[in-house]
């Protein structure tokens, strides 16, 4: 839950931009074990990277496009009864491509 994405806009020319940003992001391990045990739980922290395009309309609405990727780190939780014992997540990766249509007031 949580999750925060700070980013940077860098137009490469009028309509064309680039974007680059950090994120963080809280996993919160809910279960209950029947040995007693439970795995805590901690922040995730990644990056976003992304190209996209902006057309301005005369009227102030405005279309966008924009294909990102992006890597959070993973993390390994012990279990509080046996050290021994852990859950291991190798990190999320993720692309996307987004259409925005939106109005300026």
């Amino acid at each position: 839950e949580n999750l925060t994405t700070i980013y940077a806009l860098m137009y490469a020319t009028e309509n064309l931009y680039l974007k680059a940003g950090i994120m963080e992001v809280d996993v919160k391990t809910n279960e209950t074990l029947a040995t007693g045990g439970a795995y805590g739980n901690t922040s995730l922290d990644g990056y976003t990277i992304g190209l996209g395009y902006n057309y301005d309309m005369d009227n102030g609405a405005f279309v966008r496009v924009e294909a990102s990727y992006m890597d959070i780190d993973g993390a390994t939780l012990k279990n509080t009864n046996d050290s021994n014992k852990s859950v291991t997540s190798d990190g999320i990766t993720g692309a996307s491509v987004a259409l925005s249509i939106g109005k300026s007031f």
